[in-house]
């Protein structure tokens, strides 16, 4: 970052992240595991969140097997946009491998550590941002847009679905489509919340 800031007329000393949705969730973790020296002094998430869907190790093999491999030196000698082609005409997905040192799903215990970087931060989130997603899957009408965000994070218990559609009841928002937008745009506020409920601390 510092190598290409000044470039752009910025200070290499005074150098802030930000990023939005995956992008975002992208700058959460930076600030829950930051690199020594720390390379930035700031850092802005707009609405971050990422919904990872499907196994890293399946597409990898997948890929392997593809290109006739059967380790990573092997596919370095195909050709890069081969393998882009490839991955992208079969909607393979190659999610972060939480517990490597850069990427971790529960970012708590780096806040509760004071590991979580010392630096200025803004959050802000995008109303209806989930919109595009939702148009995009197919999912037009309201009760298989909360079912479809809902079973994207896993949750397909009847009783778990009515409290969740009660929280959002008593804050005035009935409108199962509307429901479905935020859910998608902020799964993990009732993540954790069913987790703790479904599995308190003994």
């Amino acid at each position: 970052m510092q190598q290409n800031i000044a470039a752009f007329g910025g200070d290499p000393s005074s150098v802030t992240l930000f990023g939005e949705s995956a992008g975002g969730e992208s700058v959460k973790q930076l600030l829950a595991n930051p690199p020594s020296p720390r390379p930035f002094s700031a850092a802005i998430l707009q609405s971050q969140n990422a919904v990872f869907t499907g196994n890293g190790l399946v597409s990898y093999k997948q890929v392997l097997t593809n290109f006739g491999c059967t380790n990573i030196a092997c596919l370095r000698t195909i050709d890069a946009t081969a393998i882009k082609s490839y991955i992208e005409a079969n909607s393979l997905v190659f999610p972060p491998v939480n517990g490597d040192g850069t990427s971790i799903d529960d970012v708590r215990p780096s806040i509760l550590t004071r590991k979580w970087a010392n630096v200025p931060t803004f959050f802000g989130s995008n109303l209806n941002e989930a919109r595009v997603f939702l148009a995009v899957l197919g999912l037009n009408n309201g009760t298989a847009a909360v079912d479809g965000a809902l079973a994207s994070v896993g949750i397909t218990d009847p009783k778990i679905r009515e409290s969740i559609l009660a929280i959002y009841a008593a804050k005035g928002i009935e409108d199962l489509y509307l429901v479905a937008e935020r859910y998608v745009q902020r799964p993990e506020l009732h993540r954790s919340r069913y987790e703790l409920k479904c599995h308190p601390a003994s």
